[in-house]
């Protein structure tokens, strides 16, 4: 209907499908209407582009080279700049406008309907018909290249770029000292510098992307605006100072040039880094990262102890197949490179290993109304009381005189053996105890 109705306003009928399409898509039958479509997808590409080549004369091409060549430098040159500049007028900073500008300068596939209507309509000279198809096919051809070519460009720029405006949002009048830098404000670092305010440890975060460094300020952060991978902005964040540096960076080219510039400046300064995949982390421990993480890995590694959780396996069990897991992955040597994240490793791993189980008291209980020394828990049981919960307060290690009550949710420490014989001590005969 909607390419009949396009074909009586004098236009075609690919034009009309395609606002078919247009219209398609924002109702309630898109996404099932795509599914449908997306197995021919591939079939229609193949025809397109055949048929574009079909009205390619590659002697007329060869005749007008040179004409075919400048038009496509317009093209690009044009498309490029204004792509650029968009990004730019929507405060898109970093290597995103020169993406945009190197990656979306082609002719598209609607330009060649279009100058096919204008051809047939007498509005578009026949004659230079030829020569728009040839700079179009230029322009597909050569997109590819130049889009790959964005990271090498970009680092070349800034390379040649002596100093970024720097402009700061609540940073502190004092000098900051033993703080915390956070480079990049996305996911990881929001979550960082949201714990860190919680518990009110100094930080600074350093954010090249002008909406970021919005909701930072917004948040009340100390911020930064400015290059990570510029001396000045690092000294700026006053990075030989700090207590440690977060790198929250995702690319590896942008990530190993920060990490340079750390080195040079501040050697000795713990960095804790991202990694997407393990030969971005391969790169990263050659860099002398103190400490390594992969976000992806580190998720896999939680549904992995949610799922022996459900098995009722023992805790340390369950934190043994982790530590495993993770020693086979983390090439990084940590207890070399940072002391003091060995030790809380293995402090994680003692209290692990103290198997603290929760298990509460029936009602019709033997040790109800019964002292904890007077119960001789300790010698029946080998157990040890480390707390009980009752009902909306905690009692942190009772003492002998501590008298026990129905519903009463006992924390004790020791083996399995043990934690079994309380179990039963304090369970009904009949139905066994209850353990959360």
């Amino acid at each position: 209907g909607v390419g009949y109705a396009t074909h009586s306003l004098g236009l075609s009928f690919a034009f009309g499908a395609f606002v078919a399409g247009m219209v398609l898509s924002e109702s309630r039958y898109a996404y099932q209407a795509l599914s449908d479509i997306l197995p021919l997808r591939d079939i229609f590409s193949l025809i397109f582009f055949a048929s574009v080549g079909m009205l390619i004369d590659p002697f007329y091409v060869w005749d007008h080279i040179g004409t075919i060549v400048v038009l496509a430098l317009a093209i690009l040159v044009g498309k490029g700049l204004i792509f650029g500049s968009m990004a730019r007028l929507f405060r898109y900073r970093n290597v995103i406008p020169l993406a945009l500008g190197f990656g979306m300068f082609q002719v598209g596939e609607l330009s060649f309907l279009l100058l096919q209507q204008g051809t047939d309509s007498g509005s578009f000279p026949r004659e230079y018909f030829p020569l728009f198809m040839g700079a179009g096919i230029v322009t597909m051809l050569i997109t590819p290249i130049m889009a790959s070519c964005t990271g090498p460009v970009y680092s070349m720029l800034q390379s040649r770029r002596k100093t970024d405006p720097l402009q700061t949002v609540n940073l502190p009048e004092s000098e900051l000292d033993g703080h915390v830098v956070i480079l990049g404000y996305g996911r990881f670092g929001s979550y960082v510098a949201e714990a860190l305010r919680e518990i009110d440890i100094p930080h600074v975060v350093v954010e090249l992307d002008a909406n970021k460094v919005e909701l930072a300020a917004d948040a009340g952060r100390a911020v930064i605006y400015g290059d990570a991978g510029q001396e000045i902005v690092l000294e700026a964040a006053r990075v030989p100072h700090a207590r440690m540096v977060l790198l929250t960076i995702p690319s590896v080219r942008g990530s190993t040039a920060v990490l340079e510039k750390i080195s040079h400046l501040a050697p000795q300064c713990p960095v804790v880094a991202l990694s997407r995949n393990p030969e971005h982390l391969e790169i990263l421990n050659e860099l002398g990262v103190h400490h390594i993480i992969m976000p992806e890995f580190e998720t896999g590694l939680e549904m992995v102890r949610e799922t022996l959780f459900n098995f009722c396996l023992p805790a340390v069990e369950i934190q043994n197949v982790m530590d495993s897991m993770r020693r086979e992955r983390y090439t990084t040597d940590v207890e070399r490179n940072y002391p003091k994240s060995a030790q809380l490793s293995r402090l994680s791993k003692a209290a692990e290993s103290l198997n603290l189980n929760w298990v509460e008291v029936s009602d019709e209980a033997e040790i109800i109304g019964r002292s904890l020394a007077g119960s001789k828990i300790r010698t029946v049981t080998g157990v040890s009381v480390a707390g009980v919960l009752r009902v909306d307060h905690f009692i942190q290690n009772p003492d002998g005189s501590f008298q026990f009550a129905d519903g009463d949710i006992v924390g004790v420490l020791g083996g399995r053996k043990n934690i079994e014989r309380f179990r039963c001590l304090a369970s009904k005969p009949e139905d066994g105890e209850k353990e959360r």
